[in-house]
């Protein structure tokens, strides 16, 4: 359970985050999936650990089209009434049955097209956000400091999501977020460790 000073934005909500997670699957078993009031993110979430108990089912020797039609048996609450009444039999059919092409073979591709009908569907999107993501991390601010947890949290949360993620402007990013008295001792800080790093390194005797 989270708690912070103030909610976190809508598509991160961190304290909402009381669903049970299953940590790991038998590949046998049939388990029941649940999206009832999930943000986007947790569907994507969910939608992982479909791939998950998808990739240890098939090394039990079962089909993608078997264990497409195992992850679709456990389907519950708004997830079941969109599987059995939204999407027509022969729909449901055409994505048991779904191939796609690699190396001139046709590869079944059930389980994937399965978890992206879910995605489209009930987030509205299967495409790439990156630059609304770009966009709401340049519009965040820590204001006051004691709101520092929730700032970091929804920072890296949404950092993360990005393909340069690990560029070494966020680093940038992130402290000019914080309030500027305490980012500017951040700075001298960092300046202060390289400059004892930077002499450190000319001390050294060459080999």
């Amino acid at each position: 359970m989270f708690n912070y000073p103030r909610s976190t934005p809508q598509d991160v909500l961190h304290e909402e985050q009381e669903y049970e997670i299953t940590n790991s699957y038998n590949g046998k078993s049939i388990y029941e999936w649940n999206l009832d009031g999930y943000t986007d993110r947790q569907i994507y979430m969910m939608t992982h650990q479909m791939m998950m108990y998808a990739t240890i089912a098939k090394n039990n020797q079962n089909t993608d089209s078997t264990v497409c039609k195992m992850i679709t048996a456990g389907f519950t609450g708004q997830l079941k009434g969109w599987w059995d009444n939204y999407i027509k039999p022969e729909n449901q059919d055409q994505i048991y049955s779904h191939v796609k092409k690699e190396s001139e073979r046709d590869i079944s591709d059930a389980v994937y097209t399965l978890i992206g009908t879910i995605i489209e569907h009930f987030t509205g999107r299967w495409s790439d956000n990156s630059e609304t993501i770009r966009t709401l991390l340049n519009g965040l601010r820590c204001n006051p400091l004691t709101s520092f947890r929730w700032y970091k949290d929804v920072f890296l949360s949404r950092v993360y999501e990005l393909p340069e993620n690990n560029g070494p402007h966020w680093k940038s990013k992130f402290i000019d977020g914080i309030p500027p008295l305490f980012a500017k001792r951040t700075y001298r800080s960092l300046c202060a460790r390289r400059i004892s790093s930077m002499q450190r390194i000319k001390a050294k005797p060459p080999n």
